[in-house]
């Protein structure tokens, strides 16, 4: 390190500058030198002039080196901003190998999934039943069979959600009832059209009601195996052979 010898500091005009010694201050030759490095330097035959930032005030030093000591050049990097600063990732890349698990792995797994069934179990969750009559029948015989509801929907060519219309109980139309009856090996008949007379009386209104409304006054005959139900819409049974 360089011996030194101060002449004098500037300040700016702001309260508390203009002194005349280093040592009131407190700096320390560490902080000269750091600041002969990084500082803004003006350099001539004999004076050296830094300026840089101290206490957020700026300041001017003048200084000279002892002439029986060699001035050596300083070599000072040029601070890069934000801009030229590239993100360099703190971690890698993560690498995704798409492989079939070995048989150890599986087992573990399987233990896995396992012990998580004992520490937190299903809840049971209890199938409402179906209303009695047509829905209950083709409920029952679908289980019986051993059939999904996806499976009688491509077996009749309709949608599964039909098969769950029916055995919920919902108007759906007659074309679709009777072929999903069809597909569980059941048949649905009209047996008896309602007579005129029996029917009530209409209302010179228009007539808002959709097409499936009048099915409760058909009576419907589901059969299978020699069985035969009367029944209407609604499932009400009326008499069995």
């Amino acid at each position: 390190m360089y011996s030194m010898a101060w002449t004098h500091i500037i300040w700016d005009s702001t309260p508390g500058g203009n002194v005349e010694h280093v040592e009131e201050h407190g700096l320390e030759p560490e902080e000269v030198d750091y600041v002969q490095l990084h500082g803004n330097r003006h350099e001539s035959e004999r004076w050296t002039t830094v300026r840089f930032r101290l206490h957020t005030r700026w300041a001017l030093h003048h200084y000279c080196l002892r002439r029986d000591r060699r001035r050596h050049d300083y070599a000072v990097d040029g601070v890069r901003s934000r801009r030229a600063l590239k993100d360099e990732p703190m971690a890698k890349e993560l690498k995704h190998i798409n492989r079939q698990l070995t048989e150890e792995e599986r087992e573990q797994h399987a233990a896995i999934r396992e012990g998580a069934k004992q520490d937190f179990p299903p809840k049971a969750t209890t199938r409402p039943s179906p209303p009695p009559g047509i829905p209950s029948r083709i409920c029952n015989t679908r289980e019986q069979r051993g059939m999904t509801r996806y499976e009688v929907g491509q077996n009749a060519n309709v949608p599964s959600t039909v098969v769950r219309a029916i055995e919920r109980g919902d108007d759906v139309p007659l074309s679709q009832l009777k072929a999903v009856a069809a597909a569980l090996g059941l048949s649905i008949e009209l047996v008896e059209q309602a007579s005129a007379h029996a029917l009530p009386k209409r209302s010179h209104r228009r007539h808002t009601l959709p097409p499936l409304g009048e099915l409760f006054l058909r009576q419907v005959v589901l059969t299978r195996d020699l069985v035969s139900h009367l029944v209407t819409h609604t499932g009400d049974v009326y008499a069995d052979s």
